[in-house]
């Protein structure tokens, strides 16, 4: 796909999903405005939005796994992002991102007509939105914040087919880092990738310690095959 025209799909999705937040989850404007730039900037990557699309369809199942392991149970993100413009009610009447989309889940039915009457655009910018809220769920649940890097990085270890993903090891994997004191999953992508402006030296020690939890002795040689397989 040429750049510019690229560039002018993901204009288009950026608008539908800032349209979407600032009518629907207003509360979460800037967190998933943030979220969806990021994005969107990382697609560019990508021969096309679309090829990214079906990548980080694969993160989105991981997504609902985590989702489901920590006691969510939630429809897809593409789904998600539908049912916020259906509801009634918004993410401002409740407590937390979970009590909101176990709502949309359980009491939203989705107009599939309609659904399936609208362009990809839109169906990416759904998808956005449904991450996003996934992701701020999973935030809110362990404590910590997910970055559409933190996606990147999912979709480049699913894409490299060396490594199987096991939702309750992550679940412990992200647990272990955030009780040494890692808040933000975007520290690890900087200690993968080799660059960023966070203690990589700390968080390589507390990764390497929380892999080495969960596969005792192991954790070097996973480490090492990440950088191989995901630094740039």
């Amino acid at each position: 796909m040429d750049i510019v025209c690229g560039l002018k799909i993901a204009d288009t999705v950026l608008s539908i999903t800032k349209t979407i937040i600032a009518d629907y989850a207003p509360r979460l404007q800037n967190y998933i405005k943030g979220f969806a730039e990021r994005l969107l900037e990382l697609s560019e990557k990508y021969p096309s939005l679309s090829d990214f699309g079906q990548k980080i369809d694969k993160v989105a199942d991981v997504m609902g796994d985590i989702l489901y392991a920590l006691g969510i149970n939630v429809d897809s993100a593409e789904t998600i992002g539908a049912k916020t413009i259906q509801a009634e009610k918004k993410a401002e009447d409740f407590d937390s991102i979970e009590a909101y989309i176990t709502y949309l889940k359980n009491e939203i039915e989705l107009d599939k007509e309609k659904f399936n009457s609208i362009s990809e655009e839109e169906k990416m910018a759904y998808k956005i939105t449904g991450l996003a809220l996934e992701s701020k769920a999973i935030g809110e649940k362990l404590g910590v914040n997910v970055s559409a890097e933190a996606m990147e990085m999912f979709t480049k270890i699913l894409d490299s087919g060396k490594f199987t993903i096991n939702t309750d090891e992550i679940v412990s994997f992200i647990t272990k880092i955030k009780s040494d004191g890692i808040t933000n999953l975007n520290d690890i992508c900087d200690y993968i990738n080799g660059k960023g402006e966070s203690n990589r030296i700390k968080t390589g020690e507390n990764v390497l310690n929380a892999l080495d939890s969960i596969h005792p002795g192991e954790g070097s040689a996973i480490v090492n095959e990440l950088i191989d397989q995901i630094r740039e």
